[in-house]
């Protein structure tokens, strides 16, 4: 008498699932993984996107907004340049933000703030800080004029970094995951060209 066998059933793990279970330091490793750096970034501004901008809203509310893009963007331009041990995402961003707001702020008072209002882990020297704050610059110089001159680009950009679903996003804004994936690329390519040309 022949035993009856029972079929194997593949239990697939969902996506969204698996990248839900990471940490913030393997989510931070994910980022220029080809397959998985959209989901890897896109948790990683679920996570912490709003509590980033409650926080540059709290002490910088003229600048918040365009600081948070912009920290967000420099973070995906580093990540997605390769693998980094990232143990502390958050802080590391956080100090992004807080650079990007903290120059903000010079540039509308004409002066250098007090040293109280400094970040006490921002330990860079004068040459230093120079160079941060003309790639910072740059970055932000670099956004606007993708909003002038590629709005469509810069709507999908805008979409990744606000965490949209690629899906969603696309039927949003009326093209294909396809063309949304290409856009995107073509954006964050056109972002790295623009700065490293501002920077000579």
């Amino acid at each position: 008498m022949s035993e009856n066998v029972q079929p194997t059933v593949l239990h697939l793990a969902d996506p969204a699932e698996s990248v839900a279970s990471l940490t913030d330091a393997e989510l931070a490793a994910r980022v220029c993984s080809p397959s998985e750096g959209g989901r890897a970034f896109r948790e990683l501004y679920a996570r912490h996107g709003r509590d980033l901008l409650a926080m540059l809203m709290a002490r910088f509310p003229h600048c918040a907004e365009d600081a948070s893009q912009v920290a967000w963007l420099k973070a995906f331009e580093i990540l997605q340049a390769g693998p980094r041990e990232m143990p502390n995402f958050r802080g590391w961003l956080w100090t992004i933000a807080r650079n990007q707001a903290l120059d903000a702020v010079r540039r509308s008072r004409g002066a250098r703030l007090d040293a109280a209002e400094e970040p006490a882990d921002l330990a860079e020297t004068a040459l230093e800080q120079l160079a941060h704050g003309e790639r910072e610059q740059a970055m932000r110089d670099c956004v606007k004029q993708l909003r002038e001159q590629q709005p469509d680009h810069a709507a999908v950009v805008a979409a990744f970094l606000q965490g949209e679903e690629v899906v969603p996003a696309a039927a949003r804004l009326g093209i294909s995951r396809n063309n949304f994936d290409k856009r995107k690329q073509r954006a964050m390519q056109s972002l790295r060209v623009c700065v490293e040309g501002k920077l000579g």
